[in-house]
């Protein structure tokens, strides 16, 4: 059941059919009316016993916090719910002298909660600690770690860098981390470095930062490569900027104590210092690399005929290389173009053009190494 809109009678309609809905999704104006209907549509949803999935966005001025706060206490009494999420425009603080209501039986098993009460987030960790697989969290975490280190399920965390990350370490459970870095801050890179250096059982690690975001000192790479021991089968290095010298360099030093790394997706810019860097020796497992927009060639043909990178296609058994589709324009088409040395119609109207080695991907290559969305189009190197 989708619930937008502006008619009060769909809203009178919602909040009293009998038919069950399994997933509820919300868009809702910050309006009092709509911020009760939406609660009451939820509390009959709930008593209709077969919702599993909730969504609830509340968009509009920060204004009646009250009411959306009554909503969101609607939303975390919820019961039965296995996956979760709850998005607003600006962060909605509970009345003074409010708190959520008891905890409830475990169920949720995913939770994205985005701009909500950082009570509200302990409610909804500490009363599904015992189910929680993945958690996204944007906005305060002011006190989330100690209740993401006691959730002993926890496989997948999207979080932002905070300053008690290292309480993490000892998630034994936890194999997929996105940290973001949504406002700097000395003290918690200093928590991530120390979070990195510990959790050798990580197996995913995403960085979706600014490189100017992180500070100089801190080595995150280095960190996380230190014990030499690091499970870690796919870093993904989303710098929006590409990298700087400094952290390519640091980035090609770390390879070798990554010695599980499978995948590898860079940022948009990656010179040849980097592909340098990737062989055997440095990286005995590695399967594939994506470069969303290594734009050092002239198109991407002739990024296949680049010296590196026909050399680390070469050198592995069997690899995968994604990159940007970018192409020569037809009246100034390169020589490879112009060659036509592949022998098949080049793809248009694909973002990322892959290429395999010896065997088609299969589907975990091809989600391993997605960018903004899995690869389409392959063509044998």
């Amino acid at each position: 059941m989708w619930f937008e809109g502006d008619s009060h009678a769909l809203g009178t309609l919602a909040a009293t059919t009998r038919c069950a809905a399994a997933a509820l999704i919300f868009t809702v104006r910050n309006d009092p009316a709509w911020l009760e209907a939406a609660k009451l549509v939820i509390r009959n949803q709930a008593a209709l016993g077969i919702l599993r999935t909730l969504e609830v966005r509340v968009v509009g001025h920060k204004s009646n916090d009250g009411h959306a706060a009554d909503l969101l206490a609607e939303v975390s009494s919820t019961q039965g719910l296995a996956r979760l999420f709850v998005e607003v425009d600006w962060e909605v603080q509970w009345s003074v002298g409010a708190e959520p209501a008891p905890l409830i039986p475990a169920s949720i098993k995913e939770v994205t909660l985005e701009n909500v009460d950082p009570r509200f987030v302990h409610r909804v960790l500490r009363s599904h600690a015992a189910t929680l697989q993945a958690v996204q969290l944007r906005g305060d975490c002011q006190g989330v770690a100690p209740l993401l280190a006691a959730i002993p399920g926890l496989r997948h965390l999207d979080c932002p860098v905070m300053e008690d990350l290292p309480l993490l370490a000892k998630c034994a459970s936890l194999r997929s981390l996105k940290l973001t870095a949504e406002y700097p801050d000395e003290a918690a890179f200093q928590a991530a470095a120390a979070f990195l250096r510990a959790a050798t059982h990580l197996e995913e690690l995403e960085l979706p930062w600014y490189y100017y975001s992180v500070p100089v000192e801190q080595g995150l790479l280095t960190a996380l490569a230190s014990s030499g021991r690091a499970a870690l089968r796919k870093l993904g290095l989303a710098y929006f900027t590409g990298l700087d010298v400094r952290l390519e360099t640091e980035l090609a030093s770390a390879l070798p104590g990554l010695p599980a790394l499978e995948w590898l997706v860079l940022p948009r810019t990656v010179s040849r210092r980097v592909l340098a860097a990737i062989n055997p020796g440095s990286a005995p497992r590695l399967r594939g690399l994506c470069i969303p927009d290594w734009s050092e060639a002239g198109c991407v043909h002739a990024v296949m005929h680049e010296a590196d990178v026909s050399r680390v296609l070469a050198s592995y058994s069997r690899f995968f290389l994604v990159v940007e589709n970018f192409w020569c324009w037809e009246e100034q088409r390169c020589e490879h173009c112009t060659k036509g040395c592949h022998g098949v119609p080049w793809p248009t109207g694909e973002l990322e053009v892959g290429f395999y080695t010896h065997e088609a991907p299969d589907k975990e290559a091809v989600d391993a190494l997605s960018w903004r969305s899995p690869c389409k189009v392959w063509i044998k190197a």
